[in-house]
């Protein structure tokens, strides 16, 4: 019997791991994508130009939103919240993280080098 009890404990710590590796890999990846709408937005509308494609873009936007929708309480944990609170694609333009000085020096950063 005790030797079930610690097998079933293991087994209850490899399920918790698992769901925080699986949480984890959710919130980064939400994280991913907000840093990476917020700067090509911001090169799109704030320097008149673009590093990567519509198309390339839309997909970001696509799968944060599905991200979003899925796990919203994990995206209430991720960098920009406020400015991706109910985002939708339309909203790219008054984003307020397009006035963050990270969001800005990188934009111009990757402009300089691959615009």
């Amino acid at each position: 019997m005790k030797q079930l009890a610690l097998f079933e404990q293991k087994e209850t710590n490899k399920t918790v791991n698992c769901k925080q590796k699986i949480k984890s890999q959710i919130k980064d990846r939400i994280n991913q994508l907000r840093r990476n709408i917020a700067v090509h937005s911001f090169i799109y509308y704030r320097l008149n130009t673009s590093i990567i494609s519509d198309k390339k873009f839309d997909n970001l936007c696509n799968e944060l939103i599905d991200l979003q929708n899925k796990h919203p309480n994990i995206a209430n944990e991720c960098v920009f919240n406020e400015s991706f609170k109910n985002f939708k694609y339309a909203d790219c333009f008054n984003l307020n993280c397009l006035r963050n000085s990270w969001t800005m020096n990188k934009a111009q950063y990757l402009v300089k080098e691959f615009g």
